[in-house]
């Protein structure tokens, strides 16, 4: 902003008069020293000029907090939707809830094996009953998850397999077919614990 208005009049014409404060008694200066100057600026332009500059910087922190509010809505989104749920120590469940494109399938595969180590665990079980829209990616992000864990000492288990997926499973010609796979969740965890040399069994 050139200065501040000091509205002066010449003549009969409107001549737009700004001025700057170089020496200011207000402010401990010991004596008061104005800078006046002609500008094209009419006050009108100038208090536009100032609303306009305040409502775009309003609207950028509007933004910024809008993003900000979104990055953290969308990890809370990511947490719900791909929990990972240890039954005990050495078994953990994974739902697979919706569709899985590139990044929220990398996503979940880095956090899972980030976790592995930390639950120490000896079964990963995949539950697939939630799983939408499986594709040619989802057949290959699972063979990846399977690869991936089990270099960290983890056995997959697919649970919840409907019999449209198993056929696509099937002709894909993943490896997959060889990995222990249940209807339901119980029966994996079943199986899981059997292998451990564990069972549940009734409290006396």
């Amino acid at each position: 902003m050139p200065g501040h208005w000091a509205g002066v009049l010449s003549g009969l014409f409107e001549t737009n008069i700004w001025y700057k404060v170089r020496q200011s008694q207000v402010q401990g200066d010991q004596y008061s020293e104005y800078e006046f100057f002609e500008s094209e600026i009419t006050p009108s332009q100038n208090i536009s000029a100032m609303i306009k500059e305040r409502t775009q910087s309003a609207q950028k922190e509007l933004e910024k907090e809008i993003a900000e509010q979104t990055r953290v809505l969308s990890e809370i989104i990511k947490e719900i939707s791909s929990p990972i749920i240890p039954v005990i120590d050495s078994i953990l469940v994974i739902p697979l809830v919706g569709r899985y494109e590139e990044l929220r399938a990398e996503e979940l595969l880095n956090r899972t094996l980030l976790n592995l180590p930390r639950y120490k665990a000896e079964y990963l079980i995949l539950d697939l009953t939630a799983l939408k829209g499986v594709d040619q990616y989802t057949l290959d992000f699972l063979k990846k998850f399977v690869r991936a864990a089990s270099l960290l000492g983890s056995n997959c288990i697919f649970v919840g397999i409907s019999p449209e997926l198993s056929l696509q499973i099937v002709e894909s010609g993943n490896k997959e077919t060889q990995i222990p796979c249940f209807s339901i969740l119980q029966q994996g965890i079943t199986y899981a614990l059997d292998q451990l040399g564990l069972e549940i069994s009734p409290k006396r």
